[in-house]
């Protein structure tokens, strides 16, 4: 799980960092860099434990090429050459690692150029074309081509996650001895074989993970169509195959459906949206059109027909992408949402808000960017009233504020009462002045 998050030199932020949590709400002014801090998350895990080099114009994030994303602002020099980002992490054993990469231009887009892994007192720094290893006792530097860390009768083999990183190509000289290791404070010790050993299992660490990538949200989500014809299962930020989806999961997997419905009708009845949903097929033929069908129970009791899901406003249709994804058994490790709040009613966003308490007290992390008071206000008082097992450690608040040519971010904090702590003057300003104007003061 996140821990902090730190950008240098990254789109509208000169030198930012920021506390992750659990359940962290990303909250400030349109275009202050709420997307755009998502969208680093995104990459940096892609980076760290998937070796894939980041797109940073992967849907719903579309940051453009390297100038687009370089910091430009107030710098006598023009834009920066490179800009950073970083993360600190738990680990699923126990103990917090941390990760860095740089990134320079590369044909226009933005391409790693460095990455540091770190562990305790242990640090890797992989460069294009070299490596350099610092422990407590030493600093070591190495050719990349003759990079040796495996050790097999006493050789060392390069481990494949970086003889074939992202930086470079194939590495050449997949073995060596341990004359690789150069020291960097012109000395003529080396690294021991406990230190080393100690280097192979913390970028084991990182290539063993269990994270997969994170479930990224659009902030405005499918339409809603009246008649569905199945589409292939392969998921999308704006939710269109979530139909698909709930239809074959009731066909193929009935005890699962049944679960998610519950769910789902849970969070429907909380939100005053809906109390029973179905998919209502058109014959017996196995992947036929369906319809997705809901109703609301009526305030004397009767039970009114079901309508199509096209025909109850677009409020319905707008969550519940992103509800099924937060309610999936086999769903992501990770949540990056924009604005899931939508199209919703205050009453129905203060569910929301409920909802990612619970998803995030079941072990998941939520990230999510949100214009919307009510949401904010429902995780205050469950964290207050212990509505789940979420404390007020396990939430942080990020204020991003718009300063003369860069943005800040504010990490704040709730107490044991639900109130918010350490913010700084310019939170909430618009709401106060708007209460003041309100009663002509």
């Amino acid at each position: 799980m996140l821990t902090k998050i730190t950008a240098e030199n990254f789109r509208c932020f000169r030198r930012v960092k920021a506390r992750l949590a659990p359940l962290t709400l990303l909250v400030g002014e349109n275009s202050t860099g709420k997307t755009s801090f998502l969208a680093l998350v995104r990459a940096l895990l892609d980076s760290a434990y998937h070796r894939r080099t980041p797109d940073f114009r992967e849907p719903p994030y579309d940051l453009g090429t390297f100038l687009d994303i370089v910091h430009d602002r107030g710098l006598s020099n023009g834009a920066a050459k490179s800009f950073r980002g970083s993360f600190e992490a738990t680990r699923d054993r126990g103990g917090v690692h941390g990760y860095g990469v740089a990134f320079r231009e590369r044909a226009a887009f933005a391409s790693p150029s460095e990455h540091r892994y770190e562990s305790g007192t242990l640090t890797f720094t992989e460069l294009p074309s070299a490596f350099r290893l610092e422990t407590p006792n030493g600093r070591w530097s190495g050719e990349r081509r003759r990079l040796a860390l495996f050790k097999r009768d006493d050789e060392y083999r390069a481990p494949p996650w970086l003889a074939l990183g992202p930086i470079g190509g194939r590495a050449e000289g997949a073995t060596g001895r341990r004359v690789n290791f150069e020291n960097m404070d012109g000395g003529d010790s080396e690294p021991t074989d406990q230190e080393v050993d100690a280097v192979v299992r913390m970028l084991r660490s990182f290539s063993r993970t269990s994270l997969g990538r994170p479930y990224c949200s659009a902030p405005v989500r499918t339409r809603p169509l009246r008649t569905y014809d199945p589409l292939k299962l392969t998921p999308d930020v704006e939710g269109a195959y979530i139909p698909t989806y709930m239809a074959s999961l009731s066909e193929r997997e009935p005890r699962e459906w049944s679960s998610l419905r519950r769910r789902l009708e849970s969070f429907g009845s909380d939100a005053g949206l809906f109390d029973d949903i179905r998919i209502h097929r058109f014959g017996d033929v196995p992947g036929g059109p369906f319809q997705i069908q809901v109703r609301k129970h009526s305030a004397g009791g009767r039970v009114p027909p079901w309508r199509n899901l096209i025909d109850v406003g677009y409020g319905v249709s707008q969550t519940l992408p992103v509800l099924t994804e937060l309610n999936r058994r086999e769903g992501a490790p990770m949540f990056l949402l924009q604005q899931p709040e939508v199209h919703l009613h205050p009453s129905a966003q203060a569910a929301l808000g409920s909802t990612l308490c619970r998803v995030a007290a079941s072990g998941r992390q939520v990230i999510v960017e949100t214009h919307s008071d009510h949401l904010m206000d429902r995780v205050r008082m469950d964290v207050r009233d212990r509505s789940t097992t979420l404390t007020p450690k396990e939430v942080s608040l990020l204020f991003f504020e718009r300063g003369d040519l860069e943005v800040n971010i504010h990490s704040i904090e709730f107490d044991e009462t639900g109130s918010v702590n350490n913010a700084p003057e310019g939170y909430r300003r618009f709401f106060f002045d708007e209460v003041r104007r309100s009663i002509s003061l």
